[in-house]
């Protein structure tokens, strides 16, 4: 078993959001050969960075997400970002993605989440998007404008199209296409592509319509009156 990396994607802010499109070389029967992970990442303060601070990647929260759950994260930051996100929380509740580390092959040992919500700055009363991400030992904010969050809602909605585009063009994916061959010429345009004289019921002639004797009875010419014969 082995993982490919496709397509990867960083989020910087205070602390990273990294999205990663990948391959598994060897799924099992039931499973999707491409798939996504999501990772928060906290920062440190650091004396070696320019911007003073450098990631903790051993510290990360890591999930898995299909294709389907990527499409769902990013409906639920396209409509916090447009200011419904209130609307949502009171009808179904705020989005969230949880993953049971023990049970997964790729995380820690630790039950873990990541919820979509709003977050008030108490300083400049203004409203962020944030995407908080939690496990048993670490809580990792993301705060996001509304214009970033609705732009991570259309990368993350990229890569879902990507990775559904990918699975279906795989090998061993059983789906109806509809039948696109060319379309066969019609008999007659055959007719006059094809050799002259050589027979056959694409090659005749079209019968001519017979043509109106001049001096046949019809409407526009009425029969000439004869004289009685005595």
């Amino acid at each position: 078993m082995a993982l490919n990396n496709v397509i990867s994607k960083s989020f910087t802010g205070v602390n990273l959001i990294m999205l990663s499109l990948v391959e598994e070389t060897e799924p099992k029967e039931y499973q999707d050969k491409y798939f996504m992970f999501i990772k928060a990442v906290p920062s440190v303060r650091s004396d070696t960075s320019s911007s003073g601070k450098s990631y903790d990647h051993k510290s990360a929260i890591t999930f898995k997400m299909s294709a389907e759950k990527a499409y769902a994260m990013s409906f639920a930051l396209s409509q916090y970002a447009l200011g419904r996100g209130k609307l949502y929380d009171e009808q179904f509740g705020n989005f969230v993605m949880f993953a049971d580390g023990s049970k997964s092959q790729y995380g820690s040992n630790s039950k873990k989440a990541m919820n979509v919500n709003y977050y008030t700055n108490q300083k400049s009363n203004k409203t962020n998007v944030s995407l908080f991400t939690s496990s048993d030992q670490t809580k990792i904010p993301f705060f996001m404008t509304p214009y970033e969050a609705s732009s991570m809602s259309e990368v993350m909605k990229f890569f879902a199209n990507e990775c559904l585009r990918m699975e279906i063009a795989g090998p061993g994916v059983m789906i109806s296409r509809q039948n696109n061959s060319p379309r066969q010429p019609q008999p007659q345009a055959q007719a006059q592509n094809g050799n002259q004289g050589s027979g056959g019921p694409f090659n005749q002639q079209p019968a001519q319509q017979p043509t109106q004797p001049q001096n046949q009875q019809g409407f526009f010419n009425p029969p000439q009156s004869q004289q009685p014969t005595p």
